[in-house]
């Protein structure tokens, strides 16, 4: 996964944006990331689970809930190559998106 923003951070690199453009252009690659993974991982939860997630009284404690739930549930080589298939679909979308020079 490391190699493949390294590729995304080098096509930005060459695209005559400013840095804080280039750096926006990042972020929001990585929020859409994180935002994809999360929801999938959502949809795969039990409705029990889903409610303590609910019911969490502060942020805090709901990232908390959250990562307990997710280090149960992971199963570390499915989990991975699933981290892989999604960063590489979102990965190739925001590459085709980037405009050419």
């Amino acid at each position: 996964m490391h190699v493949l923003l390294a590729r995304y951070k080098e096509k930005l690199s060459h695209l005559p944006f400013n840095d804080l453009e280039k750096s926006r252009l990042g972020v929001e690659f990585e929020r859409q990331l994180l935002r994809k993974l999360l929801d999938a991982f959502y949809s795969k939860l039990t409705d029990d689970e889903k409610s303590r997630l609910d019911e969490a009284p502060t942020t805090e404690k709901l990232m908390t809930e959250y990562l307990t739930l997710l280090s149960q549930k992971i199963d570390y080589p499915d989990f991975i190559d699933y981290l892989d298939n999604t960063y590489m679909n979102i990965l190739t979308f925001s590459l085709n998106e980037l405009p050419e020079l």
